[in-house]
């Protein structure tokens, strides 16, 4: 195989050999707010390559699981100050849909950055009859027009 074939073969592949010293790449740039996207970009890998060293590499599973704390962090701080109008130029929307959609689902916080409200409009009734669900519609609709 010539060299411009090997070139072309990285280029297309990306990197698939894990290095220890990936675990301090991923603390330091999450800390700075980046996503994984972007740890897989700094790290030229790609996401799939990122998770399989996830699952082969404990130390590495807990800098990401710290990084993604850190990034959490650094976007509420970057919110935090620019309510106070410490960040110039700060981009409100774009921030609130970072915020749910980075972290809207993550485990282990017990905060959840969503819009969305579920209520459970599920009530359990019982086993009434027909005559006693209408006695019972009719005593609520008595309440509240008292």
């Amino acid at each position: 195989m010539t060299k411009d074939k090997v070139e072309e073969k990285d280029v297309l592949h990306g990197n698939s050999a894990y290095k220890p010293e990936y675990c301090k790449t991923v603390i330091e740039l999450m800390k700075e707010g980046a996503s994984k996207a972007e740890v897989c970009l700094e790290l030229d890998c790609c996401f799939q390559t990122f998770l399989t060293w996830q699952g082969k590499h404990p130390d590495f599973l807990e800098a990401v699981k710290r990084g993604l704390s850190l990034s959490k962090g650094k976007w509420e701080q970057m919110g935090r100050k620019a309510a106070f109008g410490t960040v110039d130029n700060f981009n409100a929307t774009a921030w609130i849909f970072n915020m749910k959609n980075r972290f809207g689902k993550m485990d282990g916080f017990d905060e959840k950055w969503s819009d969305k409200q579920e209520i459970d409009h599920n009530h359990a009734i019982g086993n009434l009859s027909d005559d006693d669900l209408d006695a019972r519609l009719q005593s609520l609709i008595a309440a509240s027009n008292d």
